[in-house]
């Protein structure tokens, strides 16, 4: 009997990016004999003290969103969830994903912010003078769960570091090393069930920020062996069937960020590669292995 998927996405956010990835999504798991059923994480509440969370019958879920206590609910009654909590978990905070990472993998020097509250802020901002000793300036600050570009700031002089560490107060926010030789320039490499399934160069001359969303552009590009290895132990230390990750170029090159659930419409354009076809593949690959199962 043909598998049924549920592809739970966020209720409240819509893109043109995203209705592609689901028609593509869903003719690719049709094309392997199985039947993908879009659902939004608003049809499913969660409750505590009522009846038990009853999702609809389903083989296992393809996770496209951050709803953390939704993938585990799933998780708890026994679906398979790809890409499971865990792995989505460490790549939708940035901070926790370059400490996962350290060591393992080349990335740019980071500094995690000291968690604060929105209301108290930062009247203490002595580890900005330890960012400062280690990086200099240009120096970036990210939001540590920004998506598509946004969240992530070039200062320049320290006024700019602290008017930004004030505004954002409250957030999860981490420094990095500014890697001035990948301005405007970095290398999304996407990977499935451990192989770099395609890749693209993505540039953009108005902005230090490559991604597709902020105006960028992207043509094929074949990485190199170093890059593919660097990706693939980044993807077995998170825990992910399939990822996007995001490369800069420094002395070699250097993790810049994984996506649990990186969009792929515009690689697929660029380069031809079925990135589609490929995770419904992995997935019912997964699912049709005796004991099938998690990543």
């Amino acid at each position: 009997m043909a598998e049924t998927i549920l592809l739970i996405k966020n209720g409240y956010w819509r893109s043109a990016s995203m209705d592609r990835m689901e028609a593509r999504l869903c003719a690719a798991f049709q094309r392997e004999g199985a039947l993908l059923v879009p659902l939004h994480n608003s049809q499913l509440p969660l409750t505590a003290g009522l009846a038990p969370f009853a999702p609809p019958r389903a083989d296992a879920v393809l996770f496209w969103d951050k709803d953390l206590p939704l993938a585990r609910a799933f998780e708890e009654r026994g679906v398979p969830v790809f890409n499971p909590s865990s792995a989505i978990a460490l790549c939708d905070d940035k901070a926790l994903t370059h400490l996962k990472l350290n060591g393992l993998v080349p990335m740019p020097a980071t500094l995690v912010c000291p968690g604060t509250f929105p209301g108290v802020g930062y009247p203490d901002k002595s580890f900005l003078d330890r960012a400062e000793a280690l990086f200099g300036y240009p120096m970036v600050l990210k939001e540590a769960c920004g998506s598509l570009g946004t969240g992530v700031y070039l200062c320049r002089k320290r006024e700019e570091a602290e008017a930004l560490l004030d505004r954002l107060a409250g957030q999860r926010l981490i420094l990095q090393a500014f890697v001035s030789s990948s301005r405007g320039r970095d290398k999304r490499l996407y990977m499935i069930d451990g192989a770099c399934a395609g890749a693209v160069l993505r540039t953009n001359p108005e902005d230090f920020r490559a991604n597709l969303a902020l105006g960028g552009a992207a043509e094929p590009y074949a990485p190199s062996p170093e890059e593919v290895l660097l990706c693939q132990k980044a993807v077995r230390a998170l825990g992910l069937l399939f990822a996007g990750v995001d490369l800069l170029d420094g002395e070699g090159p250097l993790l810049c960020e994984v996506n649990s659930n990186a969009h792929f419409t515009g690689l697929e354009k660029a380069t031809g590669v079925d990135i589609a076809g490929g995770i419904a593949r992995a997935v019912l690959r997964r699912l049709r292995a005796p004991g099938g199962g998690v990543p």
